[in-house]
């Protein structure tokens, strides 16, 4: 017999479109200098700061203020754990005044908490708010290292300068419940990942 398009339902709900994962993505909820919590500042260059001047929704965002060419800003959201083989969607508002490009990352971690690889998309449409959206298959179990863990990193790189205002960030993830339900992603003898061969059966 063969099988293919595997899904599971729990109380009769399909988890087609499900998980949203970044932490204080709206921004609101922020340090006493304004900063907002469960983001930080992976670079000491101080472009990066919480801001009220303009917001897509509430009363606050991140603002990422570029002013050199030989440095880089950004801010990054905490670590939340992926599964290798699923795809994970990166939304956020952005509202660019001047300059770019800015971009957008997808960044994976190992199980030390060190960076591993990335994604990223970029843009440099001014004037309004836009949706910058990234899509990324997290990496098999075949990758080394493996990851375990993903963050979103809002950017600008060190060649540009800028003012750009960030909003409403989400991570998504489709078909929480099984990894790879396809079985079109394959090891290098044609095993499906994320799948195992039950005791007694003869697996193809």
């Amino acid at each position: 017999s063969y099988f293919d398009d595997a899904t599971l339902t729990v109380n009769d709900t399909n988890f087609a479109d499900s998980g949203v994962i970044a932490a204080n993505g709206s921004f609101e909820n922020v340090d006493s200098g304004g900063f907002p919590l469960q983001w930080s500042k992976p670079y000491t260059n101080g472009f990066e700061s919480g801001s009220t001047t303009r917001a897509f929704e509430g009363t606050h965002s991140v603002k990422i203020n570029d002013t050199s060419t030989t440095l880089n800003g950004g801010v990054q959201s905490q670590q939340f754990s992926v599964l290798s083989g699923k795809s994970y969607t990166a939304k956020v508002k952005y509202y660019v005044e001047s300059g770019g490009p800015f971009e957008l990352y997808i960044q994976y971690y190992d199980s030390k908490g060190t960076l591993v690889t990335s994604k990223k998309t970029s843009t440099t449409t001014t004037g309004s708010w836009q949706t910058l959206t990234l899509t990324d298959t997290a990496p098999f179990a075949g990758y080394n290292p493996v990851v375990r863990s993903a963050n979103i990193l809002l950017y600008s790189n060190l060649g540009n300068t800028g003012v750009a205002y960030f909003d409403s960030a989400v991570v998504s993830t489709k078909s929480t419940s099984l990894s790879n339900a396809s079985f079109e992603n394959l090891d290098l003898e044609g095993f499906p990942y994320q799948w195992a061969s039950s005791l007694g059966a003869s697996v193809t």
